[in-house]
């Protein structure tokens, strides 16, 4: 998966850390040293820019104690996890919130988009 892949909401899935930061600013630190990876797990529902700046934030604090980031990785959550967060939302009458939810695939897609 190699390319800058934005998309509606700014987000990144599993691709270079460079292409990710939109700076240019995420690679390598002055020491070099063996890559590490940037892995943020959540919900996201839906996935947005503040998910990324989350991914960006850590790899440019590795990079500036000289570390080198090789890769940022967003890895949504299974469905049945989201499920189970809104079902144990309730209302005052004891029912769910009426929250909606965003199947894997398409949190996938519009990370990779």
């Amino acid at each position: 998966m190699e390319g800058k892949r934005t998309g509606p909401s700014g987000g990144c899935a599993d691709r270079d850390a460079d292409d990710c930061g939109g700076s240019g600013s995420v690679g390598q630190g002055s020491s070099g040293g063996r890559p590490y990876v940037v892995l943020v797990s959540g919900t996201f529902n839906p996935p947005h820019k503040g998910h990324v700046k989350i991914g960006t934030h850590a790899a440019k604090a590795l990079i500036e104690t000289g570390h080198t980031v090789g890769k940022i990785v967003y890895s949504p959550v299974h469905d049945n996890y989201v499920v189970n967060k809104i079902l144990s939302t309730t209302d005052d009458a004891g029912g769910t919130d009426g929250t909606l939810f965003l199947p894997m695939d398409v949190r996938v897609k519009f990370l990779k988009s």
